[in-house]
């Protein structure tokens, strides 16, 4: 008998879910479009990556037909973005996560390498055939999120502008999420009249940013009720834009000269620095907390522990003392009981 599309995707993920998840996984999302959140998920892991000996994984939006490794170093020539020529590949995975077959070794192979040991990303999710429908592309992306879980140290994931079901759920179980912003009134609109909701840890990022606009940090911040320091910017820069398009952005962020050259370029930098920043010390203190409220909840898990062997330690005493202990060890009356508790409490 054939399992159903759910019955396997249930099967694999449960397989996957066994293993305690080790990594951090963090979350890209805008309530609208052209608000630079790919830009800024590539940005923001390219730094870590020149930086930190850790592993990161990029996930793609599922709306785009776009690859990653189109970013990074292709040479000199500028990047042709091709929709679907990168989708046989997936189709293979699509079909695994249909019969139920998929494998870790089939998701290893399906990850890119773009810095080594340490920046890795997922090709574009759009099937080349369109014979699978969503659900089942969203079923194999959650499967290899699962089992990525288990692989980095951090997973990026580019959830875009979408407002679905399955975008909602990466957002719930974000370890930190991202919002991005254009430096308008209509972004801010679509935000905070549209997508009221808050999510327990996130931060904002403001696209193409201008410090002398009229929706400036301060003003933001004053205006959304936003705490000045959950606001990150990456100011206005085309020569980032360029370096995107043309496959450098690795390149452009390594920059020597980074700190020497224009003004713009050094402003950019400095912000996008601190942005980062700002997204690795959120995390340290998520972790904190998190390793602060286990500690308290041992703490508490001993207490309790001590108070049932005070209690305890006091009814064979009392039994003891007043010869009330027969070779079974006999019981003692629900009063007694009930004081020595409140006594041992």
């Amino acid at each position: 008998m054939f399992q159903t599309t759910e019955a396997k995707h249930i099967e694999i993920q449960l397989s996957l879910n066994c293993l305690e998840r080790k990594n951090v996984r963090v979350v890209f999302w805008s309530p609208q479009r052209h608000c630079g959140t790919t830009s800024h998920m590539l940005l923001t892991a390219a730094m870590i990556a020149e930086r930190m000996e850790c592993r990161t994984v990029l996930i793609p939006s599922l709306a785009k037909d776009e690859n990653f490794k189109d970013y990074f170093s292709r040479g000199k020539q500028s990047v042709v973005r091709e929709k679907c020529a990168y989708g046989e590949e997936n189709d293979e995975l699509l079909r695994a996560v249909r019969e139920g077959s998929l494998t870790p070794k089939q998701i290893g192979r399906a990850v890119k390498t773009l810095k080594k040991g340490r920046l890795f990303c997922c090709d574009g999710f759009l099937p080349q055939r369109r014979t699978y429908d969503r659900s089942e592309v969203e079923d194999l992306l959650s499967c290899m999120i699962a089992a990525i879980d288990h692989m980095a140290d951090y997973v990026f994931i580019d959830c875009g502008s979408t407002d679905d079901a399955w975008t909602r759920e990466q957002l719930r179980q974000a370890d930190l999420v991202i919002v991005n912003l254009a430096q308008t009134q209509d972004s801010l609109y679509h935000l905070f009249c549209r997508h009221a909701e808050v999510f327990s840890e996130q931060l904002y990022f403001i696209s193409s940013y201008q410090k002398d606009s009229i929706y400036n940090k301060e003003n933001i911040s004053r205006i959304c009720s936003i705490e000045k320091w959950r606001l990150g910017v990456f100011p206005y820069n085309p020569e980032f834009e360029m370096a995107c398009i043309n496959g450098r952005l690795d390149r452009y962020v390594m920059k020597k000269e980074r700190y020497n050259g224009t003004e713009m370029r050094q402003y950019f930098f400095e912000e996008a620095d601190r942005s980062v920043r700002l997204v690795m010390e959120s995390l340290k203190l998520k972790r904190a907390k998190e390793e602060a409220a286990k500690n308290q909840k041992k703490s508490e898990e001993r207490k309790e522990e001590n108070k049932y062997e005070a209690y305890y330690g006091a009814l064979r005493n009392s039994h003891f003392n007043r010869g009330c202990i027969s070779s079974t060890g006999s019981d003692i009356s629900s009063i007694c009981e009930e004081q020595l508790y409140h006594d041992a409490v």
